[in-house]
């Protein structure tokens, strides 16, 4: 998926995915990706214990991501289990489910679902 990711797309899922890394937006140039789940899971495994790189997805300062339609599970981050925020994210009908942070900061909001810097819109979210 990340090479999708790197081109800069919409991508629809066909079916589940499970990930042994987490998904990258906007590392290395400025991208704008939606990722349309079509009421599939994107399920990171492979973590016994949180660290830095336990997210499913990481947005960097210049990516812009919308999820739809679906669920996230199986983060386990010191910076939001599922989805560690620098840059933009919209999370449209999706749930972020079995996701844990294991650190606190006094300057940041940290959840199990997302870590995210400043104030954002999250319309339809359901975190557990």
């Amino acid at each position: 998926m990340n090479a999708a990711i790197a081109d800069g797309a919409h991508i629809r899922l066909t079916g589940d995915i499970t990930l042994s890394a987490y998904l990258k937006i906007g590392q290395n140039a400025t991208q704008t990706i939606v990722i349309d789940l079509n009421s599939h899971t994107l399920k990171r495994t492979g973590l016994s214990s949180a660290n830095a790189n336990g997210h499913v997805i990481e947005v960097f300062g210049k990516g812009t991501l919308t999820l739809q339609n679906g669920t996230l599970t199986g983060g386990y981050a010191n910076n939001g289990g599922g989805i560690c925020n620098y840059g933009t994210v919209t999370l449209e009908n999706v749930t972020i489910d079995k996701c844990i942070v294991c650190r606190r900061h006094p300057d940041h909001q940290l959840h199990g679902g997302r870590w995210h810097r400043g104030w954002q819109a999250i319309p339809r979210q359901v975190e557990q």
